[in-house]
């Protein structure tokens, strides 16, 4: 895949939101007819909807796409170009097993990242856990569905945090459950050997969080591409002491 890669324009708009959508009418314009483009944001939406790219609008008129970007296509375009691996799928099941979530058992998936991993910005404090948790019971009632019947899957990257969440009565009840360890990495930041050992148990657990009836989210790429990948429509975002409930069908 690198060798195909080696003749083609490569740009990176790796934390850099506001310049890749500076730069749509010039990437519309390029005379490339393929191009690679790296970021850390989910963009589609704006590739459909720019207001300032009337030559990526007559392009995609000319390929007859639509105005507006289609509800879920980047789930749609993850579907078509990929599948998880035989090792992958086997560390999924490891990991429903260790969670004691087997197959067609209703949960709901928080996601509370802190930054204290690797050198990762500083994000969300352990408080907030009540905050995220008070936003899964919303998201409980908002689904209908009694508290008995859901369990909580609780991802962080914090040791800290996973340890005091442990002793809550919700975990200590069986409700609250939380993955073990080994994932707890940051793909792009984490030492090399933290990653390779982890990266595997960080996929499964970013698969399963797609596979939730309901996400509580931190202002995170891992938690809203799962959500947007696995097609979750109860799609919530806890910090700042809210509980927002969000549309993830459109990047």
């Amino acid at each position: 895949m690198f060798v195909a890669e080696a003749g083609l324009r490569h740009f990176s708009y790796h934390d850099k939101r506001h310049q890749f959508e500076a730069d749509l009418e010039k990437l519309a314009t390029f005379p490339e007819q393929i191009m690679v483009i790296n970021m850390n944001y989910r963009m589609i939406r704006s590739l459909f909807e720019a207001p300032t790219a009337p030559g990526l609008r007559s392009a995609a008129n000319d390929l007859g796409l639509p105005d507006f970007a289609p509800p879920f296509l980047a789930a749609e375009i993850f579907d078509l170009l990929f599948a998880p691996s035989p090792l992958l799928r086997r560390e999924l099941h490891v990991l429903r097993e260790e969670l004691s979530l087997p197959k067609g058992q209703r949960f709901i998936a928080i996601h509370l990242r802190t930054g204290d991993i690797a050198w990762d910005p500083g994000r969300h404090k352990a408080d907030d856990l009540k905050v995220f948790l008070d936003c899964a019971r919303q998201a409980e009632r908002d689904l209908g569905a009694p508290p008995s019947e859901l369990r909580w899957v609780l991802a962080t990257d914090s040791a800290q945090l996973a340890a005091e969440a442990s002793q809550l009565p919700e975990a200590k009840s069986g409700k609250l459950q939380l993955p073990h360890a080994r994932g707890r990495v940051h793909i792009d930041r984490s030492d090399l050997g933290e990653t390779l050992h982890g990266a595997t148990a960080n996929y499964a657990e970013w698969l399963l969080f797609g596979r939730a009836a309901a996400v509580v989210l931190s202002r995170s790429y891992f938690g809203e591409t799962a959500a947007e990948i696995g097609r979750v429509r109860y799609a919530y975002f806890a910090p700042g002491g809210g509980c927002v409930r969000t549309d993830l069908s459109s990047s």
